[in-house]
């Protein structure tokens, strides 16, 4: 009887640490990483400026669809890039 009792306490307790377990392993194995762009509000064009990877390439676009340089980007966020 204390036999039995206890491997249905063993098998629960697989069940509890394989439910905790097994769906992290699962994404880990088979998720695809989504890349979130940086989004920034610029005082000065009173408007947002998006940091994004386009063509391999990281690119600075605002909702107008404006492209910027780093430079530009470090004037148009002040406070963001005050140490530069």
């Amino acid at each position: 009887m204390m036999a039995r009792i206890s491997r249905y306490l063993i098998i629960l307790i697989f069940i509890l640490i394989a439910a905790i377990f097994l769906p992290d392993l699962y994404w880990l194995s088979f998720s695809k990483p989504t890349r979130s762009p940086y989004v920034a509000y610029s005082p000065l064009t009173e408007n947002f400026i998006i940091g994004k990877i386009i063509d391999r390439k990281f690119t600075w676009i605002d909702k107008e669809d404006n492209k910027y340089s780093m430079a530009d980007v470090d004037s148009l966020l002040p406070f963001t890039n005050y140490r530069q």
